[in-house]
Order: structure tokens, then sequence, then C-alpha cells
């Protein structure tokens, strides 16, 4: 199964002979799981040089609760060298590739997860999600892309980029699977239906493509959606950039100091930054992270889902290194992280939707709840993917 569309580079390892399900609700299901997710005694790179023969003797508990509900785990799936990069273009084992266009990038860094999924090899997959990681490919390869509420699934034998937003990430195609699924994590019952739908604008959330904005527009306006903003947002990138990279650069400090030229050279990069973040500025961010967490809670007094694009773009041209967003021209990685890490630094749950296309490509709309309201959004976006008219296109990116 997964030898199909060799051209997508969506796989690092092909399970070549899988174990006989067991009996369980995803009996003979077969999915896949990004490269930084331990399966054992499947080679498990990590998309680096570094652990290029590294073959972990025990399953992450993410991938022992699917095969203990009779999953079958048929491959490993591309990732951005140590899930460091929302690209998925720097990997040991090469960049994924679009399946909407072989030129363009899957976003990363659940890269090969969302590319599986997306050409239809596989119907459902794990990745990782600490800033964007699994709804940034999903909006760029047209699949759904969810991520938990942070600490609600265990990250037990996932390699860690950032602990304190970490998370096990899911694709698929199909919202009804997800449920399922995340039935196995979650056993209480979604509650009361998400109905009031909250559209974020204005001050503190990152500009948009006007063609992307329209599509979103458009496939919102069928919820009634009413208009709000959140200044505040403005302030998670910082957060997000000291935390993460003083997170990610601890964790890398041996190896950076043994082996440097092992890295690839954008992850290097960045690593070698956040080893540069100062206590007092990692102490201050947390600070403020935890700040927000408590004060924006409030605005689930009036919605139930707040709603806006996912990436403020279509997926960019493998070596791309920026782009143009209002007026001015912003790093490919910053773009695409602009409206998913604000969700990662709340710890909320958010998930990805296709919205449509701009010139054949896809968009992504993207849904949050509260905190511990997962499966109250799962159920929400398995509704609005069933319900809402066909989606609408743009027939040009300018």
């Amino acid at each position: 199964m997964a030898h199909e569309r060799a051209d997508l580079n969506a796989f690092v390892t092909v399970v070549e002979h899988p174990a006989p399900p067991s009996d369980g609700p995803l009996h003979g299901l077969p999915f896949a799981a990004k490269d930084v997710i331990d399966t054992a005694g499947v080679l498990t790179t990590r998309g680096s040089r570094h652990f290029a023969h590294h073959v972990p003797t025990d399953d992450a508990a993410c991938v022992d609760l699917l095969v203990r509900a009779g999953a079958v785990l048929v491959g490993k799936t591309t990732t951005h060298e140590f899930a460091n990069g929302p690209i998925g273009d720097s990997a040991l084992n090469g960049a994924a590739r679009n399946p909407h266009d072989l030129e363009r990038v899957t976003g990363g860094s659940s890269a090969g997860s969302a590319a599986a999924v997306a050409a239809g090899i596989v119907p459902f997959a794990l990745g990782t999600d600490t800033g964007g990681s699994a709804r940034i490919p999903a909006s760029l390869c047209g699949v759904v892309g969810f991520k938990p509420t942070f600490g609600r699934l265990s990250t037990r034998g996932v390699f860690p980029l950032a602990p304190s937003f970490d998370t096990v990430g899911f694709l698929t195609d199909d919202p009804a699977l997800l449920a399922r699924a995340w039935s196995l994590v979650d056993l209480a019952p979604a509650g009361r239906p998400a109905t009031r739908v909250g559209r974020l604008t204005g001050e503190g959330i990152s500009p948009v493509h006007p063609a992307v904005d329209g599509v979103v527009r458009r496939f919102l306006d069928p919820l009634r959606p009413v208009e709000l903003s959140l200044p505040e947002l403005g302030r998670t990138w910082e957060i997000y950039r000291r935390m993460q990279g003083a997170e990610a650069g601890a964790i890398h400090r041996e190896r950076l100091a043994t082996a440097p030229e092992l890295f690839q050279p954008d992850v290097r990069d960045r690593l070698e930054a956040g080893e540069a973040v100062r206590g007092w500025e990692y102490v201050a961010a947390l600070d403020l992270q935890r700040r927000l967490q408590d004060d924006l809670l409030a605005v689930f007094d009036d919605v139930d889902v707040l709603a806006l694009p996912t990436t403020p773009i279509t997926a960019p041209l493998l070596g791309a290194t920026d782009v143009d967003l209002a007026g001015r021209r912003v790093p490919v990685r910053e773009a695409l992280l602009s409206l998913t890490h604000p969700w990662s630094v709340l710890g909320w749950p958010a998930a990805s939707v296709p919205a449509g296309t701009v010139a054949g490509l896809p968009v992504g709309a993207q849904f949050v709840a509260a905190p511990g309201r997962d499966a109250t959004l799962i159920d929400f976006i398995r509704r609005v993917c069933t319900t809402t008219p066909e989606q609408p296109q743009e027939t040009h990116h300018d």
C-alpha cells in the first residue's frame, strides 16, 4: 500500500509485513506514523542523520493505542528534521511533495503524513503538532488535521521538539474516522454541540492573502459567524519563539556541541538561536503564556468555537524562502506558523478542515475550542464537513 506514489516521498520506511490486526473498533484500519514517533522494531530516523539507523524497542503510547484497537501500521512518514520546521522540505530522506502539485511543499512538520492521506494511500496518519505541524500540512494538502488540548494525550515515545507545546497530531480525510479514533482517548460524550461560531478578525490576527481569506469567509458564511477580535494574540509569537527555541536548543545541546555538521542547516541555525535565549527571557515568556491562558478563556463565554484561516497562503513552491503578505516580504516559515502557533501557546484544541481552493491549491479553515472540549470540536468539524455546500474556489492567487 505505502509503495504507491513514490513521487511524493511521503514515506521513510514501509512495513513490508504488518502484524495481523487485533480485534477492536479500528480492526484492519491501515495507518502511518510520523518518523519522530517510536515504533517497535521499525526504523525511526526522526528525520535526521543523527538517528539514521535508530530502531526503537517499544511503541509510542499513541501507536500502542491504535494498534490495540485493531489498526495496522503500514509505514513511517517524512518529517522535517526533528519536527523542527513547518515546511517539510528539510529531512534525512529529502522533501515530501504536495499531491496537488509536486513542485510545491506539503507543509510540516508532519509532511509525509499529510501527503499520504491526501493521496489516498492511507485513510489516517499520526503526526505531531507543536506550533502547527499537523494543521499546516493539512491545510496545504487539503485534509483534516487535529491538535488536541495540550496534555490530553500522552506523548510518551514521541521525540520532543518543545515539551511545553508538544502534542500528538491526527491527519485524515474523514472526520468521522477522527471521531472514532479520538473516542479511544476520550470516553466522555461530546456534550452540548458547538453552535456559536466567532470569526477572528482585526488586530492580533496576522495578514492573510486576499484570495485565501475570501475562500475561508465563504466557507464560514453558512455558519453565520459573529466577528470578534483578540488583540492579545499578537503577543503569542514572542512567547512561542522564545520558549520553543530555548527548549529545542536544550534538547539538542550535546548534539550541537559534538556533531553540528549532521544537522540540516536551517534546523541547526534555529537550534543555535534557541541556545541564545536568556533565562530571564524564557521565564518572562512563561509568565505571559500563563496570563494569556487565563485571560483569553473569557472569549468562550460568547462563542463555542473560534474560526480563522489555517495558513495565510497556499502551498509555496519548493525552495521558496519568503512570500508577499500585506505589502511586505515575510519568511515562509513565519507565514505558515502565523495563524496556528497561538493555539499551541494557549494549549487549546484546534483543527484544520478543507475550505476550498485557490488556483487548484487547497485552503484550510481552522477551528479552535476551549481546552478540554476536544470531543466537542471534533463533533463540530464532522458536522461542518458534511453539511457545508460545495467548497468554494478561486481561480487566481494574485
